[in-house]
């Protein structure tokens, strides 16, 4: 049997595991009587750093009420936190109306665990006033603590909540407080304030305000990272992107691998696809290993402006360099070759998928091969895959593109994975019934039925 001493022993460690804090757990209901209240903030303390603990978090309090010990300020604060950390959202507004109905002294930390329960729910107005109410406060009444993570939950709030304007004055209000006060942690935390306030402005299309944001950060003796040089490229007209480059460079900033995975996608969309690959090469040239999202982005940049052959040549490439396509790359590949009427292409890399790199198809990459299923020309299917299909009467009378058999085996990947069909793939698949007539009416139908 474990004493008062060996409980809170046990609850004094960090990153206890779920299984043994449900067990632990389990233990205190037992004995309940044996702890006092500041027993029980100590153990709901242990617990609340993990966020899957916040089962057990909530059966303490339950565990302290029915022993008699009320919930306490340190316990509420402690729940609210691990529960906004396990986005348990209707459970942290949940216990702060109880902070409120047992007028217990709220903290910075409750609110912030508010702030966060909005955010993670999207309701960004309500984030925004819970902000404006603490604002209304004196030290003495909340108690501060990290004020950095409250002015970080709030400034994301307002770039998700497109209230850029609103970013930028609560920077003005802090901005001598990030400079001096201790309170605002290290020199990445305070970074980020001005990055998440540049993100504000490049969600809503104000590059000019993000730009200047720059000279703050130099004032603040920071120095920009390559997330604050990304975040503007996002930012940029895609023929504008390589100028803004040129210029975030002058000022010191050094560019990391995503600054040319952006770089890559700006060049694609403004139909550049040599620049695209220039910027691939550079990177290189840079003793950069580009990953898959680069490929992806090269793939897409290929696609978009009908360059299908390099798109394939883009899953060879990365097999030498040691790399395997991810579904997204393949899905930009099997993109360019639909767009250049390269059907056949389109079903090998789905084969790729199925086969040879042992990933599961998603519905996007399910449709491109379903609608290549009515286009293809068997022959060329034959050829592209080093197939021989042998003809008799059924095949005879078939019409020379499309294939039948082909496009049903794909509705029972579709079946077999589980995945939901959506619009488009019930286009490609009555399209292809109606090419064939009432051989596929009946197989078809009763694949489709299924789901």
């Amino acid at each position: 049997m474990y004493t008062r001493d060996d409980f809170l022993t046990f609850f004094h460690q960090r990153l206890i595991p779920t299984n043994k804090a449900a067990r632990l757990v389990n233990r205190v209901a037992e004995c309940s009587n044996i702890f006092s209240q500041r027993d029980f903030e100590v153990m709901i303390n242990g617990l609340c750093h993990m966020a899957d603990n916040w089962k057990s978090v909530l059966q303490l309090l339950q565990i302290a009420e029915e022993s008699g010990t009320p919930p306490t300020s340190v316990m509420l604060d402690r729940a609210m936190r691990v529960c906004a950390m396990a986005k348990r959202d209707t459970v942290v507004r949940s216990l702060w109306s109880r902070v409120k109905a047992l007028q217990l002294q709220p903290t910075e930390r409750m609110y912030q665990a508010l702030i966060r329960s909005y955010s993670n729910s999207q309701l960004w107005p309500q984030a925004l006033d819970c902000f404006r109410e603490l604002q209304q406060t004196s030290p003495d009444d909340v108690p501060q603590s990290n004020r950095n993570l409250t002015y970080r939950l709030v400034l994301h709030a307002c770039a998700q909540a497109d209230e850029w304007e609103m970013a930028l004055n609560l920077l003005d209000d802090i901005e001598i407080d990030i400079i001096a006060s201790e309170d605002f942690g290290t020199d990445d935390e305070r970074l980020t304030l001005f990055n998440i306030v540049i993100d504000a402005c490049v969600r809503n299309n104000r590059l000019q305000e993000a730009k200047s944001i720059l000279p703050r950060i130099a004032n603040a003796q920071l120095k920009p990272q390559a997330v604050t040089m990304n975040t503007i490229l996002k930012g940029c007209e895609p023929g504008n992107a390589a100028d803004a480059f040129a210029w975030l460079c002058g000022m010191g900033i050094e560019p990391n691998i995503r600054t040319f995975n952006v770089l890559i996608e700006k060049e694609g969309q403004s139909g550049r696809w040599q620049r695209a690959l220039q910027w691939f090469v550079h990177m290189q040239n840079l003793g950069m290993q580009p990953n898959n999202v680069s490929y992806g982005k090269l793939a897409y940049a290929f696609g978009m402006n009908n360059q299908w052959r390099l798109a394939v040549d883009t899953l060879d490439n990365m097999f030498e360099a040691g790399l395997e396509p991810d579904l997204v790359v393949l899905g930009h590949v099997m993109r360019a070759c639909q767009k250049a009427r390269q059907f056949a292409l389109v079903l090998k890399v789905y084969e790729q998928i199925v086969d040879k790199a042992g990933l599961t198809p998603n519905i996007r990459t399910i449709n491109l091969a379903l609608h290549a299923c009515r286009y293809v020309n068997r022959e060329e299917l034959a050829d592209v895959m080093s197939l021989s299909f042998a003809e008799d009467d059924t095949t005879k009378k078939m019409p020379p593109t499309g294939h039948l058999e082909w496009g049903l085996r794909i509705l029972q990947d579709t079946e077999r994975l589980n995945l939901e069909p959506d619009s488009y793939t019930y286009v490609s698949a009555f399209s292809l019934f109606a090419h064939f007539g009432a051989m596929a009416i009946e197989p078809g139908m009763a694949l489709l039925q299924c789901k």
